[in-house]
């Protein structure tokens, strides 16, 4: 370890609280989903999962008496990019932008100003698409943990030239 010049560390956890929060909603059409029609259905899909930020989906949920009924097929976990089911005979996608852009052809350009302007505040976003189309975003925040700054500095004096965080994020 002596000869190392980089460190990876995972963000959930690591550098951060791990103990996420929803920090906002947004649907792209109000009229057809609701706010909480996107919490509810977001809820409905992450509580069958152990990551941190499933389990802040669901609390906020729970918080806000959103109850859902199981009325989607099986989920389908697709590691580090999110989940897919059907619902209601739609194909639901919740994830990160690179599995619903990249992977699923997902356009997210007509939430453009809002996506930037919730990135450039630190939230991490999770994107909801029903039969193709985004429906609506969830803003995450998770605090850093306060000793985290202090750590990279001192890596920084014993030498390790490179300090990068991975992450399923934007």
């Amino acid at each position: 370890l002596s000869a190392i010049d980089t460190v990876v560390f995972d963000k959930t956890g690591t550098l951060t609280q791990s103990h996420p929060e929803v920090a906002e909603i947004l649907s792209v059409n109000p009229e057809k989903y609701t706010r909480e029609d996107i919490l509810r259905l977001s809820a409905c899909l992450e509580e069958h999962f152990p990551h941190p930020v499933a389990k802040a989906v669901v609390r906020c949920a729970e918080e806000r008496d959103l109850r859902h009924a199981e009325e989607h097929t099986e989920v389908e976990y697709v590691v580090a990019h999110g989940i897919a089911s059907l619902w209601r005979g739609k194909r639901v996608l919740l994830g990160s932008r690179h599995y619903l852009c990249q992977d699923e052809g997902i356009d997210v350009s007509i939430m453009g100003s809002e996506i930037e302007r919730l990135s450039r505040n630190g939230y991490s976003l999770l994107y909801l698409a029903v039969d193709g189309a985004l429906e609506g975003i969830i803003a995450m925040e998770d605090p850093v943990r306060p000793e985290s700054a202090a750590l990279i500095r001192c890596l920084g004096e014993l030498g390790i030239s490179h300090v990068m965080m991975l992450t399923g994020d934007d």
